[in-house]
């Protein structure tokens, strides 16, 4: 594409005659139909080029003193994007001239693996960060410029909560101020396989872990690591919710729902307000007693991605593999409420198990 612009520019400045006016010759021109085909226009008060066109009319070129490089210099949309301490990820830039051979990315005390330019709009940067939160900076460069997201990445010292026996501690219960609550009549047990409630079903059950509450709208991902033998849903809801509802479904914001041992259906929750239904069916077949990890990109708002993948084993040194898709979701959830906070329907079950749980 550079080269193709360099040639029409050389063609142009070859075969044109340049001429100068002020914004109100220009504006006449324009209006009579006066400009001769092939001809430059400067107008010098506004500093722009014109060329005339085939009907008298003038066409804009590019601004006056401005070069090749001026239009193909890179430009970054402003995103706030987020990482753990000591972890890998990808980072998915988006803009507009992400293209050439010398395009680079930079960003302070990050170790970039690998860059991935997927199109002229989007490149995907693999990063390691280091073992400190941190605040820094993404700045996009190729060899006519750079472009540059301040504070553009934030590195958080959020790690995995392990909710098995011996894991995290937790305050539980039903009252205000634990960090785990549930419905009055449920009980949380925790044993070497995971976390797992009792005491309310089929519909009536909701576990809220808000300790981890989170702003939507902030870029927030939330990941759980669990095992099933039974139905549930699991996901993201709002910190104030109809708690008295026997159909907890709809108040949560976004689930997904597991239904029996072999099936994900899909996604419940409520959209827009809290108690509207709202669903969105997909279907995979899994298998019950298997380490699933599902991620929730972004609230699990409309047009982010939800994401089951399938662990080698429970084992903490697995928990950020993602080498297994079993299936992606794209939601078109439209809840707007706020605060966020992870959200179970667990049912009553003694082999629903939650293993951990990753807000970031």
């Amino acid at each position: 594409m550079k080269y193709s612009i360099l040639f029409f520019l050389i063609l142009l400045f070859s075969f044109s005659r340049s001429q100068y006016f002020t914004g109100l010759e220009i504006d006449s021109i324009e209006t009579n139909s006066a400009a001769y085909e092939g001809d430059l226009y400067l107008d010098t008060v506004n500093k722009q080029y014109y060329i005339g066109l085939s009907h008298g009319k003038l066409g804009k070129v590019f601004p006056y003193g401005s070069s090749v490089c001026d239009l193909l210099k890179p430009s970054i949309n402003d995103k706030t994007y987020k990482s753990g301490i000591s972890s890998t990820t990808d980072l998915t830039l988006t803009g507009y001239n992400f293209t050439g051979s010398s395009l680079t990315v930079s960003i302070s005390g990050v170790t970039i693996n690998n860059t991935t330019i997927v199109n002229n709009t989007e490149v995907i940067v693999n990063i390691t960060t280091a073992a400190t939160t941190d605040t820094v900076d993404i700045v996009i460069s190729n060899s006519c410029g750079s472009d540059t997201i301040t504070d553009g990445l934030q590195i958080l010292n959020s790690t995995w909560k392990d909710l098995r026996l011996g894991g995290d501690a937790f305050t539980t219960g039903n009252g205000a101020g634990n960090d785990i609550r549930y419905r009055t009549g449920m009980n949380v047990v925790r044993n070497a396989n995971g976390m797992y409630f009792t005491g309310s079903n089929p519909w009536q059950s909701w576990v809220k872990f808000e300790s981890c509450q989170f702003t939507r709208g902030s870029g927030t991902t939330v990941e759980w690591i669990f095992s099933h033998d039974n139905t549930f849903m699991i996901g993201i809801g709002g910190l104030t919710t109809d708690e008295n509802s026997n159909a907890q479904y709809i108040q949560g914001a976004v689930l997904s729902y597991f239904n029996g041992t072999a099936n994900y259906w899909g996604l419940y929750g409520s959209s827009p307000t809290n108690g509207t239904n709202w669903n969105q069916g997909s279907g995979q077949a899994i298998t019950s007693n298997t380490v699933y990890k599902l991620k929730i990109e972004n609230d699990g708002s409309s047009g982010n991605d939800i994401t089951l993948y399938q662990l080698p084993s429970a084992n903490p040194a697995d928990w950020d593999d993602e080498s297994t898709v079993i299936h992606t979701i794209t939601s078109t959830n439209a809840n707007t409420q706020t605060p966020l906070v992870p959200f179970i329907i667990p049912r009553n079950s003694v082999n629903n198990y939650f293993i951990a749980l990753k807000v970031l």
